[in-house]
Protein backbone atom coordinates (compact mmCIF):
# COMPACT_ATOMS: atom_id res chain seq x y z
CA UNK A 1 0.00 0.00 0.00
CA UNK A 2 1.72 3.30 -1.11
CA UNK A 3 2.58 5.99 1.41
CA UNK A 4 0.22 9.19 1.28
CA UNK A 5 1.78 12.52 1.35
CA UNK A 6 0.67 15.70 1.96
CA UNK A 7 2.93 18.08 0.17
CA UNK A 8 2.97 21.48 0.97
CA UNK A 9 4.55 23.36 -1.87
CA UNK A 10 3.67 21.20 -4.66
CA UNK A 11 4.88 23.56 -7.68
CA UNK A 12 8.09 24.82 -6.41
CA UNK A 13 11.42 23.24 -7.26
CA UNK A 14 11.69 20.79 -4.36
CA UNK A 15 8.01 20.20 -4.46
CA UNK A 16 8.45 18.76 -8.25
CA UNK A 17 11.45 16.58 -7.28
CA UNK A 18 9.37 14.78 -4.44
CA UNK A 19 6.59 14.52 -7.29
CA UNK A 20 8.76 12.68 -9.72
CA UNK A 21 9.76 10.47 -8.02
CA UNK A 22 7.46 9.35 -5.80
CA UNK A 23 5.99 6.91 -7.52
CA UNK A 24 9.49 4.81 -7.68
CA UNK A 25 9.72 4.55 -3.68
CA UNK A 26 5.82 3.57 -3.50
CA UNK A 27 4.84 6.90 -2.43
CA UNK A 28 1.53 8.63 -3.48
CA UNK A 29 1.05 12.49 -3.85
CA UNK A 30 -2.29 12.37 -2.24
CA UNK A 31 -3.25 15.93 -1.73
CA UNK A 32 -0.93 18.34 -3.45
CA UNK A 33 -0.95 21.98 -1.99
CA UNK A 34 0.04 25.01 -3.63
CA UNK A 35 -0.84 28.59 -2.72
CA UNK A 36 -4.80 29.15 -2.50
CA UNK A 37 -5.38 25.96 -1.22
CA UNK A 38 -6.35 24.49 2.09
CA UNK A 39 -4.14 21.73 3.85
CA UNK A 40 -6.96 20.80 6.22
CA UNK A 41 -8.69 19.75 3.51
CA UNK A 42 -6.61 16.61 2.49
CA UNK A 43 -4.75 16.52 6.04
CA UNK A 44 -7.62 13.50 7.00
CA UNK A 45 -6.12 11.28 3.78
CA UNK A 46 -2.50 11.61 4.13
CA UNK A 47 0.23 9.33 6.25
CA UNK A 48 2.68 12.60 6.06
CA UNK A 49 3.07 15.66 5.37
CA UNK A 50 5.85 17.59 3.97
CA UNK A 51 6.64 21.23 3.44
CA UNK A 52 8.59 22.45 1.06
CA UNK A 53 6.96 26.07 0.62
CA UNK A 54 7.66 29.26 2.20
CA UNK A 55 8.52 30.34 6.09
CA UNK A 56 4.95 31.66 6.92
CA UNK A 57 3.20 28.24 6.27
CA UNK A 58 5.59 26.01 8.05
CA UNK A 59 4.07 26.87 11.52
CA UNK A 60 0.06 26.68 10.70
CA UNK A 61 0.87 23.23 9.14
CA UNK A 62 3.03 21.80 11.82
CA UNK A 63 -0.21 23.03 13.99
CA UNK A 64 -2.31 20.82 11.95
CA UNK A 65 -0.23 18.22 11.26
CA UNK A 66 0.31 17.71 15.21
CA UNK A 67 -3.81 18.01 16.09
CA UNK A 68 -4.54 15.67 12.95
CA UNK A 69 -1.42 13.16 14.70
CA UNK A 70 0.64 13.62 11.32
CA UNK A 71 4.33 12.67 10.87
CA UNK A 72 5.86 15.71 9.33
CA UNK A 73 9.23 16.46 7.46
CA UNK A 74 10.42 20.30 7.22
CA UNK A 75 12.77 21.34 4.72
CA UNK A 76 11.69 24.51 4.69
CA UNK A 77 13.83 26.92 6.03
CA UNK A 78 13.97 31.32 7.55
CA UNK A 79 12.02 30.75 10.18
CA UNK A 80 12.11 33.43 13.53
CA UNK A 81 13.01 32.40 16.83
CA UNK A 82 9.66 32.34 18.12
CA UNK A 83 8.66 29.93 14.96
CA UNK A 84 11.28 27.77 15.76
CA UNK A 85 10.65 27.52 19.32
CA UNK A 86 6.71 26.72 18.40
CA UNK A 87 7.82 24.32 15.74
CA UNK A 88 9.72 22.37 18.23
CA UNK A 89 7.60 22.51 20.91
CA UNK A 90 4.96 20.65 18.63
CA UNK A 91 8.06 17.96 17.12
CA UNK A 92 7.36 16.70 21.09
CA UNK A 93 3.53 15.79 19.70
CA UNK A 94 4.14 13.81 16.50
CA UNK A 95 7.43 12.55 14.61
CA UNK A 96 9.22 15.39 12.97
CA UNK A 97 12.38 15.69 10.66
CA UNK A 98 13.42 19.26 10.04
CA UNK A 99 16.41 20.07 8.32
CA UNK A 100 17.60 23.48 5.97
CA UNK A 101 18.78 21.32 3.25
CA UNK A 102 18.21 17.33 2.33
CA UNK A 103 21.77 17.15 0.72
CA UNK A 104 24.24 14.90 1.62
CA UNK A 105 26.88 17.11 0.13
CA UNK A 106 25.65 20.27 1.66
CA UNK A 107 24.94 18.91 5.31
CA UNK A 108 28.47 17.51 4.84
CA UNK A 109 29.65 20.93 4.40
CA UNK A 110 27.81 22.51 7.28
CA UNK A 111 29.72 19.69 9.47
CA UNK A 112 32.95 20.41 8.49
CA UNK A 113 32.43 24.60 8.76
CA UNK A 114 30.79 23.63 12.18
CA UNK A 115 34.32 21.74 13.19
CA UNK A 116 37.01 24.48 11.13
CA UNK A 117 35.10 27.21 13.04
CA UNK A 118 35.34 25.75 16.29
CA UNK A 119 38.77 24.40 16.09
CA UNK A 120 39.90 28.19 15.00
CA UNK A 121 38.04 29.31 17.88
CA UNK A 122 40.48 27.35 20.37
CA UNK A 123 43.28 29.78 19.06
CA UNK A 124 41.59 32.69 19.06
CA UNK A 125 43.64 33.78 22.33
CA UNK A 126 46.83 33.47 20.51
CA UNK A 127 46.14 35.30 17.93
CA UNK A 128 44.45 38.03 20.02
CA UNK A 129 48.14 37.86 21.82
CA UNK A 130 49.78 38.36 19.16
CA UNK A 131 48.00 41.20 18.04
CA UNK A 132 45.88 39.17 15.28
CA UNK A 133 42.27 40.23 14.14
CA UNK A 134 39.98 37.65 12.66
CA UNK A 135 36.97 37.10 10.19
CA UNK A 136 35.35 34.88 8.60
CA UNK A 137 33.91 35.17 5.33
CA UNK A 138 31.21 33.03 3.88
CA UNK A 139 28.63 33.44 1.06
CA UNK A 140 25.21 32.74 3.22
CA UNK A 141 23.52 35.69 4.18
CA UNK A 142 24.39 38.10 6.73
CA UNK A 143 21.02 36.70 8.79
CA UNK A 144 21.92 33.02 8.18
CA UNK A 145 25.98 33.94 9.40
CA UNK A 146 24.31 35.51 12.59
CA UNK A 147 22.35 32.48 13.84
CA UNK A 148 25.58 30.15 12.62
CA UNK A 149 27.54 32.62 15.03
CA UNK A 150 25.37 32.94 17.80
CA UNK A 151 24.96 28.67 17.65
CA UNK A 152 28.47 28.07 17.60
CA UNK A 153 29.53 30.68 19.84
CA UNK A 154 32.14 32.56 17.79
CA UNK A 155 34.30 35.06 19.10
CA UNK A 156 34.97 36.67 15.77
CA UNK A 157 33.06 38.74 13.11
CA UNK A 158 31.41 36.59 10.55
CA UNK A 159 31.38 38.28 6.74
CA UNK A 160 29.21 37.98 4.44
CA UNK A 161 30.17 37.55 0.64
CA UNK A 162 26.18 36.51 -1.32
CA UNK A 163 28.16 38.20 -4.34
CA UNK A 164 31.00 35.63 -4.31
CA UNK A 165 33.37 38.43 -4.74
CA UNK A 166 36.58 37.61 -2.52
CA UNK A 167 35.96 33.84 -3.02
CA UNK A 168 36.01 34.77 -6.71
CA UNK A 169 39.27 36.74 -6.70
CA UNK A 170 41.10 34.55 -4.28
CA UNK A 171 40.64 31.68 -6.08
CA UNK A 172 38.25 29.81 -3.47
CA UNK A 173 35.08 28.84 -4.98
CA UNK A 174 33.95 25.63 -5.07
CA UNK A 175 31.58 25.76 -8.70
CA UNK A 176 28.69 23.09 -9.47
CA UNK A 177 28.37 21.76 -5.84
CA UNK A 178 25.82 19.64 -5.70
CA UNK A 179 23.87 21.00 -8.27
CA UNK A 180 25.07 22.72 -11.75
CA UNK A 181 25.42 26.57 -11.23
CA UNK A 182 25.18 26.49 -7.30
CA UNK A 183 29.42 27.93 -6.17
CA UNK A 184 29.88 28.00 -2.59
CA UNK A 185 33.56 29.11 -0.69
CA UNK A 186 36.00 26.75 -0.63
CA UNK A 187 37.70 26.53 2.80
CA UNK A 188 40.59 28.97 2.53
CA UNK A 189 42.86 30.80 5.10
CA UNK A 190 44.23 34.92 3.68
CA UNK A 191 46.26 36.25 5.70
CA UNK A 192 46.73 40.23 5.27
CA UNK A 193 49.57 42.32 6.71
CA UNK A 194 49.90 45.59 8.44
CA UNK A 195 50.61 47.15 5.33
CA UNK A 196 47.68 45.98 3.62
CA UNK A 197 49.79 43.45 1.18
CA UNK A 198 48.15 39.70 1.26
CA UNK A 199 51.41 37.71 3.15
CA UNK A 200 49.64 34.28 3.05
CA UNK A 201 47.15 32.35 0.95
CA UNK A 202 45.93 28.96 1.78
CA UNK A 203 43.05 26.86 0.24
CA UNK A 204 42.04 23.38 0.61
CA UNK A 205 41.97 20.88 -2.05
CA UNK A 206 39.23 18.50 -0.47
CA UNK A 207 36.55 19.04 1.76
CA UNK A 208 38.04 17.47 4.61
CA UNK A 209 41.41 19.22 4.68
CA UNK A 210 41.89 21.78 7.28
CA UNK A 211 44.17 24.48 7.00
CA UNK A 212 48.09 23.94 9.69
CA UNK A 213 46.58 26.26 12.34
CA UNK A 214 50.00 26.17 13.89
CA UNK A 215 51.71 27.84 10.62
CA UNK A 216 48.80 30.51 10.93
CA UNK A 217 49.83 31.20 14.02
CA UNK A 218 53.34 31.80 13.48
CA UNK A 219 53.04 33.47 10.18
CA UNK A 220 50.91 36.41 12.42
CA UNK A 221 53.89 36.03 15.28
CA UNK A 222 56.35 37.73 12.93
Amino acid sequence: MSLKILLCGAGGRMGKAISSISCEHDCEISFPVDLGDNPADGIDSCDVVIDFSLREATLPLAKLSAQAGKPMVIGTTGHQADEKNEIEALSKQIPMVWAGNFSTGVNLLFYLTEQAARVLDSAMAQLNDIGATVFGVSVDSPFANGAFAKENGLEFTLLSDVHREMITAYGMTFENFVIDGYTVANRGVVIVEGDGTVGYVWTCESLGEEPDYAAIIAHCSQ
